[in-house]
């Protein structure tokens, strides 16, 4: 976010949207590599999906308008 200079902006949205940040919250650690294992647990993959693709406070769509 720093080198985006999306820092402020990403700070003001969690103020906003608290809901947004416990959603950034469950995404920041996530990686490509995740995606192949086989150990997460369907609930915490249900969690993972939702903060990613909720449609009014998801991460996705908060960094798609900012593209």
């Amino acid at each position: 976010m720093k080198l985006a200079g999306l820092q402020k902006e990403l700070e003001d949205a969690f103020k906003a949207s608290p809901a947004l940040e416990v959603k950034w919250a469950v995404m920041k650690d996530w990686n490509e590599t995740m995606r192949y294992d086989l150990t997460i647990d369907a609930n915490d993959a249900k969690d993972l999906f939702s903060a990613c693709n909720a449609h009014r406070v998801g991460v996705l769509p908060w960094i798609r308008k900012r593209w």
